[in-house]
């Protein structure tokens, strides 16, 4: 017996966690949305390994004592410029290469705090957000040092610290000023907390999807996911391809939002066995994860493949209303598996 829920009709709207700041009506977003599907370059290959060999020089320099304080300066400004890089991969959402890249630097160069510090009380914007990013790797980060040195970098003009102090800020309206900003200067993770504030009608009418495009060509997944959503929704047809390609790159890095939409565009676009194949392939992988909305979804493909599928239709129905979905309930009770 075929499970009737009409397909589209438990699609999965994407939730938004920043602050609930300046609520309006939904804004248009002009008849079309366009993001190409492109990559920004990571960072070049044996970074570290450079960097050893350069450290290995300095320190054999300083065993002569010869032009010592220009050789530590040029080891404080290696510092800054990895601790810098470090804030750039984590903006980008490559979260696990600035940690390493971060704790390399405390390991190799502890000697070069203090003059981070000095610089970046003298004023120095680099200086400032890498020592920004020093105090956040350590065991204990000092909080308050930490806003207080996002405050004067904001106020010189750096995106990092924009971010950082709308992190940082108790107020919404002050927060979502700081986080726009840092956006409006090309920060990745600010632009994708923007646009999807953008889409969730948070902010002004019209606000612009640029940014949220950009943050997912800097390569963050949620960016991906979120724009991705919107490219495929029904009313972006010109763009599904380009949505369709966003929503593959977020369910391959295994967001379960996106699995469970991209299975949704491919049922949509695809009207072969393969492609309800392929949807039903990423209903299940998101299900897997606990989405409720992707079991049901699963769970409509099953239910008119055969007995055995079908009782596998029935225990995902179960599996989502005991996740919070009550109509999945409701469904299971009318659906019934021949024998």
């Amino acid at each position: 017996m075929a499970l009737h829920i009409a397909r589209g009709t438990w699609r999965w709207r994407l939730k938004f966690g920043l602050m609930a700041a300046c609520a309006v009506s939904a804004g248009a977003y002009g008849k079309e949305v366009r993001c190409p599907y492109r990559l920004s370059e990571q960072p070049p290959a044996g970074l570290t390994a450079k960097a050893d060999t350069a450290i290995a020089g300095w320190r054999s320099a300083l065993k002569t004592k010869t032009g010592e304080p220009a050789i530590r300066q040029a080891m404080a400004d290696y510092a800054i410029n990895l601790l810098l890089l470090a804030n750039r991969l984590e903006a980008a959402g490559n979260d696990s290469a600035a940690t390493d890249l971060r704790r390399y630097v405390l390991r190799q160069l502890p000697d070069t705090d203090w003059r981070i510090q000095h610089q970046a009380g003298q004023g120095d914007l680099g200086a400032n957000e890498a020592r920004q990013s020093w105090l956040r790797t350590t065991k204990t980060p000092d909080t308050t040092e930490i806003c207080a040195l996002a405050a004067r970098g904001a106020a010189l003009g750096g995106a990092e610290s924009s971010y950082r102090l709308a992190l940082c800020t108790v107020e919404a309206g002050s927060a979502l000023i700081a986080m726009k900003d840092a956006a409006a200067k090309g920060h990745p993770a600010a632009m994708e907390i923007v646009g999807r504030l953008c889409i969730s009608g948070k902010l002004e009418p019209n606000c612009s999807l640029n940014g949220l495009c950009r943050s997912a060509q800097a390569g963050r997944i949620g960016a991906a996911a979120a724009i991705g959503w919107k490219l495929t929704s029904s009313d972006q047809p010109a763009s599904s391809s380009e949505g369709g390609a966003w929503l593959q790159r977020a369910a391959e890095a295994g967001e379960a939002l996106a699995q469970n939409n991209l299975g949704e565009w491919h049922e949509r676009h695809n009207s072969t066995a393969g492609g309800r194949q392929m949807a039903l392939t990423w209903y299940q992988r998101s299900a897997r994860q606990g989405l409720p909305a992707a079991m049901v979804n699963a769970a409509r493909l099953l239910a008119g493949q055969g007995p055995e599928r079908c009782r596998e239709a029935q225990e995902l129905l179960l599996k989502a209303e005991r996740s919070g979905l009550v109509q999945a309930g409701e469904w299971h009770k009318s659906l019934v598996c021949d024998p």
